[in-house]
């Protein structure tokens, strides 16, 4: 019953997901490489930060021996998971992305590694993180890129408004706060990868609040 909660829940994220990139593809004002460049990072701070919540708990385990264990966490970046073979007689590790949860289709497998070297568990999870990152990234450049070519071939009427400094701001409020969450619990390398991704991200916000900040002032102008 719980199992088939998450999954409901899951789909609804993944739905929830979607239907805020397309919004802000109807309501963004910036045209061009402009607006794909907002797009894109809103999108790689958003991969980012489902990627760090699907690293994180909870964990549903689903015995597979007597000693074997797979360890699932969390669907937030459903339909894609990370999980965890645990093998306690031989006392082996690997992680795993796949395509499904809780149970999936492997897209990505590292090796097995001694579950004693406790380098290796940090390691392979942040790797696979990372991986799951990047294809978070990839699937949210290729629904970008969809939307490019309808915008390109056809009229959608819509009311445009400069929500773009909004968005950008917002999901880089959302990062800060994750971040140093993630670093008062003793995690260092998920803060340092969401520095990066706060850096990469800084000058198109800087540049949506500018233009936002500009438009302003003519308005008042106006008037």
């Amino acid at each position: 019953m719980i199992l088939n909660q998450r999954i409901v829940e899951a789909w609804i994220r993944l739905l929830i997901v979607i239907a805020v990139v397309i919004i802000a593809w109807l309501l963004v004002d910036e045209t061009g490489t402009e607006k794909v460049v907002i797009l894109l990072s809103a999108g790689l701070i958003t991969s980012y930060i489902i990627a760090v919540l699907a690293s994180l708990p909870p964990i549903t385990e689903i015995s597979l021996g007597a000693n074997e264990v797979l360890r699932v966490f969390s669907p937030a970046a459903f339909p894609f998971c990370i999980q965890q073979y645990r093998d306690y007689s031989a006392e082996l590790f690997s992680y795993t992305v796949c395509f499904g949860w809780p149970e999936g289709i492997p897209l990505l497998q590292l090796p097995l590694w001694d579950s004693h070297e406790s380098i290796f568990v940090h390691e392979q999870h942040f790797r696979s993180g990372l991986s799951l990152g990047l294809l978070l990234l990839l699937g949210m450049t290729v629904l970008v890129g969809i939307l490019t070519i309808i915008d390109t071939r056809c009229t959608i009427p819509r009311k445009k408004l400069r929500v773009s400094s909004l968005l950008l701001v917002s999901l880089q409020f959302s990062l800060i706060i994750l971040v140093i969450y993630l670093y008062l619990t003793g995690n260092i390398i998920y803060p340092f990868g969401g520095l990066i991704v706060l850096l990469i991200t800084l000058y198109p916000t800087l540049r949506a609040v500018r233009n936002r900040s500009s438009e302003k002032k003519i308005q008042q102008l106006l008037e």
